[in-house]
């Protein structure tokens, strides 16, 4: 099967909801698995909902690196562009579409809407991998990881994320 000049894209689904709760903020993408070809219109739907005044932005994660802030939008009708994207904060639809009008192969990646309900200080995410799969030789690294210690360091950041929230909580 020849993929060139075609990007797939498949619906992926990542949430992180720090105490089990989301302090009536919620993220939704609804595209499914589909197919495009380059030079296409690119819409990543992406709606929430917030209790309180919400940030928003998309990310976007290449294979082999970590994710990188693409947009951002601070309040209502704030546009963000950023190497072709753009979207648009629409308070009054509660949403943030990522649009590109002309996708190319090189944006193959994984792209997260994410909210930060300023009143919860907590951080909802939804993704979605857009293009192709990739193979990319991971960098080499200097550090040495003792057995367990990712895992630590992540129960740590999950642990100071919840007491923020638990403080927020408690105003």
């Amino acid at each position: 099967m020849n993929l060139s000049g075609s990007l797939i894209t498949k619906m992926t689904h990542i949430s992180f909801f720090p105490l089990g709760r989301t302090h009536g903020q919620s993220m939704t993408q609804m595209e499914g698995q589909q197919t495009m070809s380059e030079g296409s219109i690119l819409i990543i739907n992406c709606t929430y909902s917030s209790s309180g005044y919400a940030h928003l932005f998309w990310y976007v994660q290449y294979p082999g690196d970590g994710p990188q802030l693409l947009l951002k939008a601070m309040k209502a009708n704030d546009k963000g562009r950023e190497k072709g994207f753009e979207a648009t904060y629409k308070k009054e639809t509660t949403s943030f579409h990522l649009e590109k009008a002309s996708i190319q192969e090189s944006d193959s990646a994984v792209y997260y809407c994410a909210l930060s309900d300023t009143r919860a200080n907590c951080l909802s995410v939804e993704g979605q991998v857009v293009g192709k799969p990739i193979e990319r030789k991971e960098k080499p690294r200097t550090e040495k990881k003792t057995p367990g210690s990712s895992q630590r360091r992540k129960e740590e950041k999950q642990h100071h994320v919840q007491k923020q929230c638990n403080k927020r909580k408690q105003l």
